[in-house]
């Protein structure tokens, strides 16, 4: 109403340039042949107030936005498609916006025109556009004339706009129009591969994806092009099925598929053929070619490229050299674009920093992945960023967090047959009971991923849990056990993997000696790069000081124990402070722990973090949300900080701390902290 009269009085020359306009993009040079016969055409609309033109070449400007909406809005829709193909026409060959304004300018469905959007989708997928090539091939299937091109451009938008973009229900939605148009014949690849990923990802139903995905790759005789890619995507899920599934009676269907893919074009998925099916007997083979791709992440914008080869680090401990790259998917998830890269980046993420003693990142990361999967409806991707949280809550002593997370584990992954959900409630719980001293318990859920003694095929997680299961082995009185698996891991050479890998099979041997030996103790500790591992390091100083004081090298001990002591404080890790305290204790009289990193009043470093969260004004409820522990853990912290320091309620904690706090660690004063134990020192 404000400008539709001025517009209206335009004479049909100057509306028909003002839509071209209107439609286009401030890049496009109208169509006219010279300046001058532009500048009389524009006139009138300049004459009224509604453009102006600016640069040499007479760039439109509308005044005001109003008007570009009024042009269009009193344009016919014959006058809307003329003015596209007018713009399709201005643009070279090969440009997105061209094969857009084509399509714009089309009414009817046209395979030439759904060829270049589909052209112009792997165009905006390689430039990094996940969310803008979706949209684009749903265009190119919504143009494409009714038959399989139709039905393949639409089950390979509902496969991207899952498996990178994260929207299963619109994935769903697409399929049905993938299968509508397949109605009376089988299903293809493409649409198999679909469903498979939305029964994986959504359900967790592992049996009937596999089925679902092996009879299409058995039906599809031959493939070229696209196809190929298909089939090697197909493959890759089949690969990510029978992992999660952890069924031994799967893999040969995989074994048959993956047969038929050309690996030596697709190095990623050979990638994961040698680093993640089978790492302890085929990655040493492929680490050269990890190390290359690692690096070219760097520039790479295709987001799944980023998170597989990234995944192909994970049981290697090389994914801190994606950091980086990850970082970028995370962010780019953020702002709107590929949610379940941003999904897999966090995951990856998280699990490494627990891994290299960042446990205030691996929570962070962990949460925000996790709520990404409730939001997307991504229960699969879910339960990884629970172990996490699940070992987290085990090194810091939350066994009742514990408990409740792995029973949610087992009760969801059990009916579902997803054995690999399955492992890490059985990690979760070694880990947890080892802190605890129930040593018994805890070498019986370890043994449950990888027996003593073997390195199970197909389970990268075996890699995770050597010095885990040898510890437990030999506090329980399982000592042959224990040196089998260590026999085993040599055997292998597992340290030959990675150094921290190294550093597990050093520590792994050191523990597993049936009599205390300095020499193999000290090459543990000397494993290049063992601080990189600062829990595992510890847990290998305290078998080494409980080794010395049985030993009666009580002063040999008490450096060791002290350095695990620090360690084991900073992370937060309780169970592993009070059992290294009680070792310390009996060692004799300890002339200094005073040192930075130490508490007052004999108070134990989380009874410290807690007392200090307390006189600051926190319930029990929050303190435990801030150090990942329960509310009932966090009286029993305060009743011995009260013991400790002789007050009887926290009214007297504040007074009492203060009294106190020369010579401590200033940071743990501080309410704001929270948790902070499990940043890097």
């Amino acid at each position: 109403r404000i400008f539709g009269s001025r517009v209206l009085r335009l004479p049909g020359e100057t509306r028909e340039l003002l839509l071209v306009a209107a439609l286009g993009q401030d890049d496009v040079v109208l169509p006219f042949p010279d300046w001058s016969h532009r500048e009389r055409a524009l006139a009138p609309a300049r004459e009224l107030g509604l453009v102006r033109l600016e640069g040499g070449q007479g760039q439109v400007v509308f005044r005001h936005p109003l008007v570009r909406a009024t042009v269009v809005e009193l344009s016919t829709s014959a006058e809307r498609r003329r003015a596209h193909q007018v713009l399709a026409a201005a643009y070279q060959a090969g440009d997105d916006r061209a094969a857009w304004h084509l399509a714009a300018a089309t009414v009817t469905p046209d395979e030439e025109v759904a060829e270049l959007l589909e052209r112009a989708a792997q165009r905006a997928w390689r430039r990094g556009d996940a969310v803008g090539a979706v949209r684009t091939l749903v265009h190119a299937a919504e143009m494409s004339p009714p038959g399989r091109a139709r039905a393949r451009r639409f089950a390979a938008a509902a496969y991207q706009g899952a498996d990178v973009v994260g929207d299963l229900d619109g994935a769903s939605r697409l399929m049905r129009n993938a299968e509508a148009t397949e109605v009376g014949t089988p299903q293809s690849l493409q649409a198999a591969t679909v469903t498979a990923y939305l029964l994986l990802n959504g359900s967790g139903d592992t049996r009937t994806a596999h089925r679902v995905l092996v009879e299409a790759l058995q039906a599809t005789v031959e493939v070229s092009g696209a196809e190929e890619q298909m089939l090697v995507e197909a493959v890759h899920n089949l690969c990510e099925i029978s992992l999660y599934a952890d069924d031994p009676e799967l893999w040969s269907a995989f074994r048959s598929a993956l047969a038929r893919a050309p690996l030596a074009r697709y190095p990623v998925l050979d990638l994961w053929v040698g680093l993640v099916v089978d790492p302890v007997r085929t990655g040493a083979a492929v680490l050269a070619d990890l190390e290359v791709a690692l690096d070219s992440l760097v520039t790479e914008t295709d987001p799944v490229r980023v998170e597989r080869v990234a995944t192909a680090a994970i049981f290697v401990d090389r994914v801190t050299r994606a950091r980086g790259p990850l970082l970028r998917l995370a962010d780019d998830a953020r702002a709107g674009g590929t949610v379940t890269s941003g999904i897999m980046a966090l995951m990856l993420l998280s699990l490494e920093a627990f891994q290299d003693g960042d446990w205030d990142s691996a929570r962070s990361w962990g949460v925000e992945g996790l709520a990404w999967c409730r939001q997307h409806g991504f229960d699969l991707l879910s339960w990884p960023l629970q172990l996490t949280q699940a070992l987290l809550a085990a090194g810091r002593g939350d066994s009742a967090g514990v408990q409740s997370l792995t029973d949610r584990m087992r009760s969801w992954a059990t009916p579902r047959q997803v054995g690999a959900v399955l492992q890490y409630a059985a990690h979760a719980t070694a880990l947890d009971a080892l802190g605890r001293g129930d040593h018994e318990t805890a070498f019986r859920a370890v043994s449950a991923i990888s027996a003593p003694g073997e390195l199970r095929a197909h389970c990268g997680h075996a890699l995770w849990v050597p010095l885990l299961l040898v510890e437990a082995a030999v506090h329980a009185g399982h000592a042959e056990a224990a040196r089998a698996h260590v026999a085993a891991m040599e055997a292998a050479g597992v340290g030959e993997l990675s150094p921290r890998l190294a550093l597990r099979v050093n520590g792994a041997r050191a523990i597993a000696a049936p009599q205390l030996d300095r020499e193999l103790f000290d090459r543990a500790l000397r494993t290049p790069q063992a601080r990189a591992s600062p829990f595992e390091l510890a847990r290998i100083q305290l078998r080494y000081g409980q080794r010395l004081r049985r030993a009666r090298a009580a002063t040999e001990a008490r450096s060791h124990l002290q350095d695990a002591l620090v360690t084991f404080g900073r992370l937060g890790a309780a169970p592993w402070v009070a059992a290294t305290e009680e070792e310390l204790r009996a060692t004799g009289p300890v002339k200094d722990l005073s040192r930075p990193g130490t508490t007052p009043a004999g108070l134990t470093p989380q009874e410290h973090r807690v007392a200090n969260l307390a006189a600051a004004g926190l319930s029990n409820r929050q303190i435990g949300e801030r150090l990942l522990i329960s509310a009932r853990t966090v009286g029993a912290h305060l009743q011995g900080a009260f013991g400790k320091l002789a007050v009887h309620n926290r009214a007297g904690l504040t007074d009492a701390l203060s009294q106190h706090q020369d010579g401590a660690d200033p940071a743990l004063s501080r309410p704001d902290v929270g948790a902070g134990s499990g940043g890097q020192a």
